[in-house]
């Protein structure tokens, strides 16, 4: 398999309207039109440098958009230009269900009657990057229960000053309070300068309780270790330290899926780690180039077990949380 933007033999085809084109223009048969737009223009990266991208990391990434509604960063001008955020799709796309999901809303009709979508294949991964998205965001519940959440997710922002040591002593707190309630966690970087915790739930708890959870979580850690953390928005407070947000952690919220690059300089990707290694690695130590690498070599998945870890979140673990404040 071919890294990002290795040159491939150049042989012909013919596209859906029967013009040639070339075959190295195509990715898992997905033509790439204007494959040679530059995405990323300090790192030199093009669009069908992302779509191969996204053929290589297909077999890491589809048990975390396994039945997900995902909503989408589309760049069709690369980074450079306008980032387009949707929920839904315009046209349909070979490898991406459109489903129509019961998301509990009663004002908003495009909430509740239009489908969202659901990649199902390689090809569907691929088409999205022709469609020049950049980013999938997916929901932290399934599609067939999206008003009860499976995956809680920590969001930690380091505020301005606020450095990568300090974010990770962070993580690791969030990972001591949750494993002392019983809750298994898993980290990711996010592709930028923050990191997720990602905690695996059965879908019994509503978002509500899931939301009140997580915001006793982010608030007692803040009151615990005001030096190191804030849960509440605002730069200002956010000066020097890192930003514990819980609010991906409602209905129709999303977060950065696992493999997804981001629309942003340095081409980096969400890449799930070990908590081990977390302490050796850089905020931008993944990137659409070096990831593929990285999972080659890779001897194990340090996310094997998070579904197997998956816990109710019951009426007794939020009282020992409130116990334990």
């Amino acid at each position: 398999m071919l890294a990002a933007g290795s040159p491939r033999p150049r042989t012909t085809a013919r596209s859906p309207r029967g013009t040639s084109i070339d075959s190295s223009d195509s990715v898992a048969g997905v033509v790439i039109t204007h494959p040679g737009r530059v995405v990323y223009p300090k790192d030199d990266l093009t669009k069908i440098d992302l779509a191969r991208y996204y053929q290589q990391v297909w077999p890491h990434m589809h048990p975390h958009l396994r039945d997900r509604a995902v909503s989408l960063v589309r760049c069709p001008g690369g980074i450079a230009g306008p980032h387009v955020f949707q929920r839904h799709l315009t046209s349909e796309i070979p490898g991406v269900e459109q489903r129509v999901l019961d998301v509990g809303e009663r004002s908003d009709p495009d909430a509740a009657r239009k489908p969202y979508p659901i990649v199902k294949a390689p090809e569907g991964l691929i088409g999205l990057a022709q469609m020049n998205v950049i980013e999938l965001h997916s929901w932290g519940s399934r599609a067939g229960a999206p008003l009860k959440p499976d995956r809680l997710i920590f969001d930690l922002d380091p505020g301005h000053g606020a450095g990568w040591d300090a974010l990770v002593e962070s993580a690791g707190l969030v990972r001591a309070l949750l494993e002392r309630l019983g809750l298994a966690c898993f980290v990711k970087t996010t592709g930028g300068r923050g990191l997720h915790v990602v905690v695996p739930v059965k879908p019994r708890a509503t978002w509500d309780e899931a939301k009140a959870f997580t915001r006793g979580v982010a608030m007692g850690l803040a009151a615990r270790h005001p030096d190191l953390l804030v849960a509440k928005s605002g730069e200002a407070s956010r000066r020097g330290r890192g930003f514990c947000d819980y609010l991906r952690n409602e209905r129709l919220a999303t977060a950065v899926s696992p493999f997804s690059a981001r629309a942003r300089e340095g081409a980096g990707v969400s890449m799930p780690v070990a908590w081990s290694d977390l302490p050796r690695i850089a905020p931008l130590e993944f990137t659409i180039t070096s990831a593929p690498k990285h999972l080659a070599k890779r001897r194990r998945d340090p996310w094997d077990s998070l579904e197997a870890s998956a816990v109710v979140l019951t009426t007794r673990v939020m009282k020992q949380l409130d116990a334990d404040d």
